[in-house]
């Protein structure tokens, strides 16, 4: 009898583990890490400041300059220079550089775009005549 009451509880136990285990799973499964994010446009130029050859392509540099002061105060990068790099991370390369046009002096229309809404990267500058993920012309 009390090995049977032993087994019973044990399996009780088992039961009720697994139905708490589940709606905590099911709880977790609605929500959302990192995302969705939104953003404000900011539209403006960048001017290529310096264009130096490195081991790994062309460390270029910029600087940006707003038709709008940004509202958010982390996002006033005004006359701050900047890196341009490709979406994956790497430095632009001679077919890049000449098949945009890109070199000190030049002058880019530039969006800067600024997080509003979640938890991804704050601040993103985009080149509606420069392909960041032009990967073929950066070989």
């Amino acid at each position: 009898m009390v090995l049977m009451l032993n087994w019973l509880c044990m399996f009780l136990s088992v039961i009720l583990m697994s139905v708490s285990c589940a709606e905590t799973k099911s709880k977790e499964i609605g929500r959302v890490v990192g995302g969705p994010c939104g953003y404000e446009s900011y539209p403006g130029k960048a001017e290529v400041v310096s264009v130096k050859k490195g081991d790994d392509g062309y460390d270029v540099k910029f600087t940006f300059h707003s038709e709008n002061t940004p509202r958010e105060t982390y996002a006033r990068v005004e006359g701050k220079p900047h890196r341009l790099l490709l979406t994956n991370g790497s430095r632009p390369k001679l077919g890049f550089l000449k098949k945009y046009g890109i070199e000190a002096g030049k002058v880019l229309p530039c969006n800067l775009d600024v997080i509003v809404k979640g938890t991804c990267t704050p601040i993103i500058f985009k080149f509606p005549t420069v392909d960041l993920i032009d990967y073929e012309a950066n070989q």
